[in-house]
């Protein structure tokens, strides 16, 4: 992780496609240091598909989003991650319940273990307040 996201602050857009590749949960533990440099941040996308990651890769993620108070666009695929469970999807729906400038949300969790309930969480979120785009695919 530390080679590929960039360490410039000035960067606003964030393409990290990392599916079908060897990253685990060990590799994602780099991520919120990397990603509390970009400060402004407003456009990521992070696609996991078929990855061996888990419930602590993706809390990982969301620590390091957490630090981000400019992003206004996130796009996460965790699809064929079968160790991704409703735990994940509660953490994704905290960390976007509390970035309120979070406007443009989708999260594809298809082929993965989260289930209706963890669907529901995320649901939860989209009630809560507005956004200009939030698609949830399980």
């Amino acid at each position: 992780i530390s080679s590929i996201v960039p360490s410039r602050n000035s960067i606003t857009k964030l393409i990290l496609w990392l599916g079908s590749t060897n990253i685990n949960d060990e590799h994602l533990a780099e991520i919120p240091n990397k990603l509390s440099t970009l400060s402004q941040l407003k456009d990521l996308t992070l696609n996991l598909l078929e990855t061996s990651i888990s419930d602590a890769g993706v809390s990982f993620v969301m620590n390091g989003l957490a630090s981000l108070s400019n992003l206004h666009r996130f796009w996460m695929t965790l699809e064929g991650c079968k160790r991704v469970t409703d735990e994940s999807a509660r953490r994704i729906a905290e960390l976007v319940h509390k970035k309120s400038q979070i406007l443009n949300l989708t999260v594809i969790l298809t082929k993965t273990s989260v289930s209706e309930s963890g669907k529901a969480k995320l649901l939860e979120v989209k009630s809560a307040r507005e956004f200009k785009t939030f698609d949830i695919r399980l």
